[in-house]
């Protein structure tokens, strides 16, 4: 059983470390401002929180 939440957890991590790095890529493009930012910290703070479950995230 901790092997597929290990393994969910993982997936999870790659997915987000995905999103963040192809927002971050149309940041860079396309500078769609506070909206992009936002979207690009919110990402962020998910991945911190499937990084280290145990820190408080906001």
């Amino acid at each position: 059983m901790s092997v597929r939440i290990d393994d969910a957890k993982e997936e999870a991590r790659l997915a987000l470390y995905k999103a963040i790095t192809e927002t971050a890529e149309k940041i860079n493009e396309e500078a769609t401002g506070p909206t992009a930012a936002a979207a690009l910290n919110h990402l962020a703070e998910a991945f911190a929180y499937t990084t280290s479950t145990a820190q408080p995230h906001s």
